[in-house]
């Protein structure tokens, strides 16, 4: 998991909650450290740089922190990566075009042995951060109709 904000803490909630391992990479380690020790289950806390050695990278991060991260991964990102960043410009709170169409295209093109996959779109973190929620795992901004 790179990033230690809302999105990350909520999504590394869960996949401890499902018995997963999460690797925390902040910043500063120090972020990830604190976060980690918030949580429960085989959490590990690192920085941004460290090597990548999970099964799976979710970038937990703003858009505009994608270029930095593709420039310090290359092909450490090969293999599975979950985008949830958006596009948006952050002074005006609007979307950003992007030429490649979106943040995963984007970074599938930069990191052509990735599988890309988007994934949580605008959301509140809220329903990610409980373990015992019913969060609605999907790519839709919606929950399912009952």
């Amino acid at each position: 998991m790179i990033g230690t904000g809302n999105m990350g803490r909520g999504i590394a909630t869960r996949a401890l909650a499902g018995n997963h391992s999460v690797t925390l990479l902040g910043t500063e380690t120090t972020k990830a450290e604190a976060l980690a020790a918030e949580l429960s289950g085989d959490v590990r806390a690192g920085q941004v740089g460290d090597p990548l050695a999970g099964d799976v990278v979710v970038l937990a991060v703003w858009y505009g922190a994608v270029d930095d991260i593709l420039n310090r991964y290359g092909d450490q990102l090969n293999g599975k990566v979950v985008d949830i960043a958006n596009p948006i410009d952050v002074d005006a709170f609007e979307p950003l075009r992007l030429e490649a169409g979106s943040a995963a295209q984007e970074i599938a093109a930069r990191a052509p042995g990735a599988k890309v996959v988007k994934a949580f779109t605008p959301r509140s973190r809220a329903p990610w951060a409980t373990a015992g929620s019913q969060a609605y795992p999907s790519t839709s901004s919606s929950p399912p109709t009952p």
